[in-house]
C-alpha cells in the first residue's frame, strides 16, 4: 500500500507547524504530525541528525550529510526543534538506537 499526503495537509504542516521554514516539509516531519493526528501514542525511531549534527536519509551512507543545510529544501534544525519540543511535553517518545 502507498500512503500519499493530500496537498492541503502538506500546506497545513508547512504553514502551522513549520511556519514557512524551508521550502517544504520533510517526509519525516509529515509522518510525525500525521501520526499525532491519528494515534494515541507516537514513538519515533531513527529521526533527526546524527551525533555530528548532519541530516541524511536512513538509507544513505553519508558521513557528512549537510546537503539539507546547503539547499534549505528542508529546515532540519527547525524540524528537530519541533520534535524536541513535542518530546519535552510527552507528545512523542524518541528511540535513538545506537
Amino acid at each position: 500500500q502507498i500512503l500519499v499526503y493530500h496537498p492541503v495537509f502538506i500546506k497545513y504542516v508547512y504553514d502551522h507547524w513549520l511556519q514557512h521554514h524551508g521550502r517544504y516539509p520533510s517526509t519525516g516531519i509529515l509522518s510525525v504530525i500525521f501520526a499525532l493526528h491519528l494515534c494515541d501514542e507516537v514513538d519515533v525511531y531513527g529521526f533527526g541528525a546524527d551525533s555530528n549534527g548532519n541530516w541524511h536519509h536512513y538509507w544513505e551512507n553519508n558521513a557528512s550529510g549537510g546537503a539539507f543545510r546547503q539547499t534549505m529544501v528542508h529546515d532540519g534544525d527547525f524540524e528537530s526543534n519541533i520534535t524536541l519540543t513535542l518530546a519535552s511535553i510527552d507528545k512523542i517518545r524518541f528511540f535513538n538506537g545506537r
